[in-house]
C-alpha cells in the first residue's frame, strides 16, 4: 500500500511540479530494514521508561507500607532499650560494690602472701645453711659407705677366727664396739692382779650376729650419744688410727676405721646442724601454719573473684544487648527518616508515575503501527515536498 500510493504520488508530483521521483524496490527493502531497526530501539526505550515508572511507583508503595511497620518496630524497641539501660545501671552498681569487697580481700591476701614469702625465705635460708654444713661431712660419709661395701663376709669370718689378732685391729673393733654402745668384758690379770677391760670378746660376738655388715650400713648416725663420742676419742686420736697404717694391717681394719672416723666427723658436724634442723623444723611449721591460713584466704578470694568475674561477664552481656538495641533503634530511625523524606519528596509523583506507566504500556502496544508509518515516511517520502508528505502520511496513518 505504501509502495503503490507512493508511485501514484510520484505521478502527481511529476504532473504538478514537473519533478521526477522514482519508486524502486530498494525503497521497499529500506522500509523493511528501517522498520526492524527502529521497532527494536523504540521497544527497548519505551519498556525501559515504563519499567522505571513502575519500579518508582512500587518503591513508593512499598516505602509507605514500611513506614508504619518501622514506626511500630521503633515503638517496640524503645521500652526494651529503656529497660536494658536500667538493668545495666543496676548491674554496674552491683559489680562496683562486689569489686570493692574483692579489692579489700586482695589487700589482706597480698599482705599474708608477703608474710608467707618471708617465712618461706627464712626456712629456705636455714635449709641451705644445714645442707652447706652437711656437705662437709658428705665426702667422708660416702667414703665410709664405699669402705663398708669393700668388707666381705669372708673378711668378717677371717677376722673373728683370729686367736691373736693384731693389736691395731683390736683397737679398730673396740672403737666400733664403743659406737654401738657395747660394754667391754672385765677380766683379772694374774700378773698384776688388776681388772682389765677387753672389747675383743664383745667384738667376736658382734661379728657373729649375722647382721654385722647390715648393722654398720644402717647405723643411726643421727642419734649418736655424746658419751660414746667422748670415749671414742682415745681411739681415733691414737697415731696408729689412720688409714695408711691400718691398710698394712688388714683391709677390714682400714675399712672399719674409715667408717668410725666418718661417724666421729658426722657427729661433730651434726652438733652444729642439729639446732639448725630444729630451727628449720620450727620455721617450716611456722610457714605451714601461715601458708594454711593463706590458702584459706586465697580460696575465699577466689570465690569472691569468681563471683565478680561472673557479674562482669553478665554485665558485659547486658551492655552488648543494650548496644545492639541502641544500634537497632538508630538503624530503624535512620531508615524511617529516609523513608519519610522519600515519601515527602516524591509523594506527589506517585499518581503521575502510575499514569505514565499506563500511557507507556499503550504506547508500547501501538509501537508496531507507529514505527511502520514512520519507517514508510523515512523510506519513501524524503524527496517529496511537505504538502505531498502530509497528504501521503495522512493516508497511511
Amino acid at each position: 500500500m505504501f509502495h503503490v500510493s507512493t508511485e501514484e504520488g510520484a505521478v502527481r508530483f511529476k504532473n504538478e511540479l514537473r519533478r521526477f521521483y522514482y519508486v524502486t524496490p530498494t525503497s521497499y527493502l529500506e522500509l523493511i530494514t528501517t522498520f526492524k531497526t527502529i521497532l527494536k530501539e523504540k521497544r527497548e526505550e519505551v519498556m525501559g521508561l515504563k519499567n522505571r515508572y513502575e519500579n518508582g511507583y512500587s518503591c513508593l508503595i512499598s516505602t509507605e507500607a514500611n513506614v508504619s511497620k518501622m514506626q511500630k518496630e521503633l515503638e517496640d524497641l524503645q521500652p526494651k532499650l529503656i529497660e536494658a539501660s536500667k538493668e545495666t545501671a543496676i548491674k554496674e552498681k552491683i559489680v562496683e560494690g562486689e569489686a570493692v569487697e574483692a579489692e579489700k580481700i586482695k589487700v589482706v591476701v597480698a599482705a599474708d602472701e608477703a608474710v608467707a614469702a618471708k617465712a618461706a625465705a627464712e626456712a629456705n635460708a636455714i635449709k641451705e645453711d644445714c645442707e652447706k654444713q652437711l656437705a662437709e661431712a658428705m665426702p667422708i660419709l660416702k667414703a665410709a659407705e664405699k669402705a663398708l661395701e669393700c668388707i666381705t663376709a669372708n673378711d668378717v669370718t677371717n677376722a673373728k677366727k683370729m686367736l691373736k689378732p693384731p693389736e691395731d685391729q683390736r683397737m679398730v673393733l673396740a672403737a666400733v664396739c664403743v659406737l654401738f654402745g657395747h660394754k667391754p668384758e672385765a677380766k683379772m690379770n694374774q700378773e698384776t692382779q688388776k681388772k682389765e677391760f677387753d672389747y675383743w670378746p664383745v667384738a667376736i660376738k658382734m661379728m657373729n650376729s649375722g647382721t654385722f655388715l647390715k648393722d654398720l650400713q644402717q647405723y643411726d648416725k643421727e642419734s649418736i650419744e655424746e658419751d660414746r663420742i667422748k670415749k671414742l676419742q682415745e681411739y681415733v686420736k691414737n697415731p696408729k688410727f689412720n688409714l695408711e697404717h691400718l691398710a698394712t694391717i688388714s683391709s677390714i681394719a682400714m675399712n672399719l676405721a674409715s667408717w668410725v672416723m666418718a661417724m666421729d666427723k658426722f657427729y661433730n658436724v651434726n652438733l652444729i646442724v642439729k639446732p639448725k634442723k630444729a630451727a628449720l623444723a620450727e620455721a617450716n611449721a611456722t610457714y605451714a601454719e601461715i601458708d594454711g591460713k593463706l590458702k584459706i584466704k586465697q580460696a575465699e578470694l577466689k570465690v569472691v573473684q569468681d563471683k565478680v568475674d561472673g557479674l562482669i561477664a553478665d554485665l558485659k552481656a547486658t551492655r552488648d544487648f543494650k548496644a545492639k538495641l541502641e544500634s537497632d533503634v538508630a538503624d530503624c530511625q535512620a531508615k524511617l527518616e529516609r523513608a519519610q523524606k522519600l515519601i515527602s519528596g516524591l509523594g506527589g509523583e506517585k499518581a503521575r508515575w502510575k499514569e505514565q506507566s499506563i500511557i507507556l504500556a499503550e504506547v508500547y502496544k501501538n509501537l508496531t503501527g507507529d514505527v511502520l508509518v514512520a519507517s514508510g515516511m523515512i523510506a519513501y517520502l524524503g524527496a517529496f515536498t511537505s504538502v505531498f508528505r502530509d497528504q501521503l502520511g495522512s493516508l497511511w496513518v
